[in-house]
């Protein structure tokens, strides 16, 4: 048993280099060789499924993330991140419904959590349901961990495309307070507030 726990840290160590480094094609067999020899991981799994989508594989990619879904402890902390990947596969496919439905999901897993509420709202707007959009990001806004500054950024821009200048400008203001070299929300906010001038 000590020789096969040596053997998995060994085989994990090796494919979690290759997939820093960005080897896709070692990664995919690194990992194959790991689920023949060593068995059941859902880390493994889910390097895999990263590794199968970054190659251009959608469908085995979504095959091993629900493997590795299967295989977490339900009450493992990274199974909301495991669903938020599964999102990100079904973005990169272009199903932006089914991507909506797993950042919900991951959402459900870890409610204090703004990122996945931020690309479900990311989601909604790129689907045109506006009002969605802005409901979604509002509520990533009052989450206790995450990027909030960037949920305030991306309601700002929702805000923006409906032409309600104050709002954006808030929300933009809001981004900045939280992080004042955000660059996007300087340059946002700059935007508004010049449109503002120009329509009053």
């Amino acid at each position: 048993m000590p020789m096969e726990n040596e053997l998995k840290k060994r085989m994990l160590a090796a494919i979690i280099r290759a997939a820093d480094q960005e080897k896709h094609a070692t990664v995919i067999e690194l990992c194959k060789r790991s689920i023949r020899h060593v068995g059941r991981s859902w880390r493994v799994w889910s390097i895999y499924s990263d590794a199968l989508s970054a190659i251009g594989r959608p469908a085995d990619a979504h095959k091993a993330m629900d493997k590795a879904i299967s295989l977490i402890d339900p009450s493992n902390e990274f199974l909301a991140w495991l669903r938020c990947k599964k999102g990100h596969i079904h973005r990169e496919a272009g199903d932006y419904r089914s991507a909506i439905d797993q950042y919900l999901a991951a959402h459900r897993e870890n409610s204090n959590e703004a990122t996945f509420l931020i690309f479900a709202g990311s989601m909604f707007f790129r689907l045109g349901q506006h009002k969605r959009a802005i409901r979604t990001l509002e509520k990533a806004t009052k989450c206790g961990e995450g990027a909030i500054d960037e949920a305030y950024y991306n309601l700002g821009v929702v805000l923006l495309s409906r032409s309600k200048y104050v709002e954006a400008r808030d929300s933009f203001r809001s981004a900045l307070r939280l992080d004042p070299n955000y660059a996007e929300a300087k340059k946002a906010l700059a935007d508004v507030q010049a449109a503002s001038r120009i329509g009053s």
